[in-house]
């Protein structure tokens, strides 16, 4: 007679299998998790019927059906990501991350999706040209390049769960600036350009947006040979020409 913990070792022993097989090798047909933001357009943000769209959702899923991949899209808070890709949650995070050492130290970055762009900027955006950032506080996203920056230049700075709360702080008053990517920046100053002006830019010493992985994971290489044909037949200058214009790839 089979025991009851006969049958459930069997089952945990089946289940650790599968993962491993996962960890080590996809297939046609396999579905991939990818995790983004929503919240950061054009990159990714919440469309009309609860979806999310954007450029990075466009490219996922060229290259999932360019792969033979079924991508399902999961939306997790900005400072969720890390942690949810450590547990297994998802596969890909698609959420506009720049690629820095700290970080390479959980995960590996893909190529950058702007692969020819020599460095990476942040804006500066205000209410008044006549107003440095060093004279008021700056509002910026919490976890990202620009926050580390501004703390390592020794800003006032106060902390928002996303970009858009952070420009929105800026529009209400609770703070003389923000700072960003100019990609996300740029669009929203000219939707306002009565209210709210590029004050400046500055270099950062990081790499660019990319595909995010698990230390280790064999999707990387995938995705990364797909996005060289997709450079090379002009299907990634097509998609970024939908989300950012004339941006060169």
């Amino acid at each position: 007679m089979i025991s009851r913990r006969t049958i459930l070792a069997a089952c945990a022993a089946f289940a650790a299998c599968a993962v491993g097989l996962s960890a080590t090798s996809t297939r046609a047909g396999d579905v991939v998790r990818i995790a983004t933001e929503g919240a950061y357009p054009p990159y990714s943000f919440m469309g009309a019927k609860g979806t999310p769209r954007g450029f990075e959702i466009d490219l996922g899923d060229a290259i999932c059906a360019r792969l033979d991949l079924t991508c399902t899209w999961i939306v997790v808070p900005w400072e969720d990501l890390r942690a949810g890709l450590e547990a297994g949650d998802y596969d890909v995070i698609m959420a506009a991350m720049s690629n820095t050492a700290e970080r390479r130290e959980w995960c590996d970055f893909g190529q950058d999706y702007f692969g020819n762009q020599s460095e990476t900027r942040g804006m500066f955006v205000g209410k008044s040209t006549f107003q440095e950032p060093q004279d008021g506080t700056v509002a910026v996203q919490v976890g990202t390049i620009y926050e580390t920056w501004l703390r390592a230049n020794g800003y006032r700075v106060i902390t928002y769960p996303t970009a858009g709360a952070a420009l929105k702080a800026v529009l209400d008053g609770e703070a003389s600036t923000t700072m960003g990517s100019p990609t996300h920046l740029e669009p929203r100053v000219y939707r306002n350009g009565r209210i709210l002006t590029i004050i400046g830019t500055v270099a950062m010493d990081v790499g660019g947006a990319a595909a995010v992985f698990s230390k280790g994971s064999p999707l990387r290489d995938k995705f990364d040979a797909e996005m060289d044909k997709m450079r090379a037949d002009g299907s990634l200058a097509k998609i970024s020409g939908k989300w950012f214009g004339s941006k060169e790839l």
